[in-house]
């Protein structure tokens, strides 16, 4: 039997639009080992449900929009819109488990990617982009809760 859950994308669907996101601070962030990647638009940045994210995989990365606009979707159900400046992909950082988004180019898009493995190292020297990465997340966790209260 699965479970079927529906998708609720809260206001602030990736870190960039909460209260705690500095852009100057991620962008400093991914330059420091960000890999500069481009995108078509309707080309994937990574699909959902295509297999678990090991350590070295590119389901192992997250990623800062340097221009363009990429489209986050579940199954057929467009979830959100991530535009310059902001971060995605960040959930892959935490755990190995499967995507559950797909996230596809809508223009020409820039990218900056970074690893689990560089993110980590990164933390260590440039620790203020990963706290307010983590507050974004708690309160991204908060008001999803709320939803179901």
């Amino acid at each position: 039997m699965e479970l079927e859950m529906e998708m609720v994308a809260p206001k602030f669907a990736t870190p960039a639009r909460s209260k705690h996101y500095q852009p100057a601070i991620a962008l400093g962030f991914f330059k420091s080992a960000g890999k500069a990647e481009n995108f078509a638009p309707g080309k994937s940045v990574f699909v959902g449900n295509e297999g678990a994210a090991s350590l070295f995989s590119e389901g192992a990365r997250m990623y800062l929009l340097l221009d363009g606009e990429v489209t986050l979707s579940v199954g057929k159900k467009t979830i959100g819109t991530v535009a310059k400046g902001e971060v995605f992909g960040e959930m892959a950082l935490a755990d190995q488990s499967l995507r559950v988004a797909t996230a596809m180019a809508e223009t020409d898009c820039t990218l900056l990617g970074i690893n689990r493995i560089d993110f980590m190292n990164l933390v260590k020297t440039k620790p203020a982009f990963a706290l307010s990465l983590l507050k974004a997340l708690s309160e991204r966790l908060r008001f999803m809760t709320s939803k179901y209260q």
